[in-house]
């Protein structure tokens, strides 16, 4: 989810600092319940609910999700697993936007609501046994789903301008790139104080983990980079103001 997102969300679609389109989190006796921000909840659908893009390549989102009523939120549900995500709007009315099938758009969670299409087990097969790499995908799945619980620490990264450049790459880690707000050092500081990077029996510990870099947290030989620049938003600013 977290890398969907990460991706997906442009700067100019973020909004209040919520970077991955949530505002808080919770954990609850029937699962964790992820607050979503109103203007962003129907694009974050959008975003994870699997679907085939023949204009994009293929899968895009996240494979084996779906969306189901649940009570009075609706939630995420993965078809393999007892995993569920409830997702709770200011509005208790609220009714998501849903995506619908279109030209070269097929949206899986819509026609395969019970089983995996091939291309979602195709994907998760080649995620869960990539090998050598297997365990650092595993730390990787830990870790995004940490961030994914700390909505408010990470969006101090965007408290200042209301956005801040997500991205992903290798095998999901996670970049979080500001300017204004919070030093990277003291945000740092309290994602490690939340736990984040405590590792879990689960995982295995990788020679990584000993190194300290300058700009992220490590675990299990994943990877969450924080990166602080100065000001684009100010410069911009400038550039406008200027004579030609």
């Amino acid at each position: 989810m977290v890398a969907e997102l990460a991706d997906g969300l442009r700067e100019d679609e973020q909004h209040d600092g919520a970077l991955l389109g949530f505002t808080h989190a919770r954990p609850t006796a029937a699962g964790l319940l992820l607050g979503l921000h109103p203007a962003m909840a129907d694009r974050v659908l959008k975003l994870l609910l699997p679907r085939i893009d023949e204009r994009y390549g293929g899968l895009r989102g996240v494979p084996g999700l779906r969306l189901v009523p649940h009570g009075r939120y609706w939630a995420l549900t993965r078809v393999q697993g007892n995993a569920v995500v409830h997702l709770g709007h200011p509005d208790e009315g609220w009714q998501p936007e849903l995506p619908v099938h279109g030209a070269g758009l097929t949206q899986l969670w819509r026609r395969n609501r019970h089983r995996l299409h091939p291309a979602e087990v195709a994907y998760l097969d080649d995620w869960t046994r990539g090998g050598r790499n297997a365990g650092r995908a595993l730390a990787q799945d830990w870790l995004n789903s940490r961030m994914l619980r700390r909505p408010r620490l990470l969006g101090l990264a965007g408290a200042t301008h209301g956005s801040a450049n997500t991205y992903t790459h290798g095998r999901g880690q996670l970049v979080v790139e500001w300017c204004c707000g919070i030093e990277r050092a003291e945000l740092e500081r309290r994602l490690r104080r939340s736990g984040l990077a405590g590792r879990p029996e689960a995982i295995e510990e990788h020679p990584r983990d000993r190194w300290r870099f300058a700009d992220g947290v490590g675990m299990g030989g994943a990877w969450v980079t924080l990166r602080k620049a100065p000001c684009a938003h100010g410069y911009a600013r400038a550039s406008k103001d200027e004579p030609w």
